[in-house]
């Protein structure tokens, strides 16, 4: 619903999506199933969620602490809520994007998201994917003016 609403507030009849972190797989895993996505950018982006439900009360914890869980009635059933993160696979989806076009920047002292992740998402999008580490960089790439460059220039090369 999200894509056709951009699609048609868009010039030229697709869009493309981006996210930073967990923003990037998600945003690649929409794109798997979305014709209309053209491309994704993925910036520090892991490239799997199984391990988010070996801990579901640690992730509870954790997402409560920086605000992304809010609602103190959330989640009626752990469990359940530790299932859901099986649902997405951003390898799969970095395969199932075919030709379009992925570009992923990685931090090389990424303490989050390991490397391998990065290197996951590219080998499976083949010829198609765009693999930069950025030397010194951490997690937070969307305050790293040279992913941000990158990203930028990017967006530019792919045209209308």
């Amino acid at each position: 619903m999200l894509v056709e609403h951009a699609v048609g507030l868009a010039a030229g009849g697709g869009v493309w999506t981006v996210g930073f972190g967990v923003g990037g797989s998600v945003a690649l895993c929409l794109a798997a199933s979305q014709a209309l996505v053209r491309g994704v950018g993925c910036l520090g982006s892991p490239a799997t969620f199984d391990d988010w439900g070996l801990e579901p009360a640690a992730m509870l914890e954790a997402a409560r602490h920086v605000g992304v869980i809010r609602n103190p009635e959330f989640p009626s059933s752990l469990s359940a809520w530790a299932n859901e993160f099986g649902v997405l696979h951003p390898v799969q989806a970095a395969t199932a994007m075919g030709p379009r076009p992925l570009l992923v920047v990685h931090g090389a002292e990424d303490d989050d998201v390991p490397l391998s992740d990065a290197r996951q998402l590219a080998d499976a999008a083949g010829a198609s994917a765009e693999l930069h580490v950025l030397p010194g960089a951490g997690h937070r790439l969307q305050a790293d003016p040279r992913a941000l460059a990158l990203l930028v220039g990017w967006l530019e090369r792919q045209g209308p």
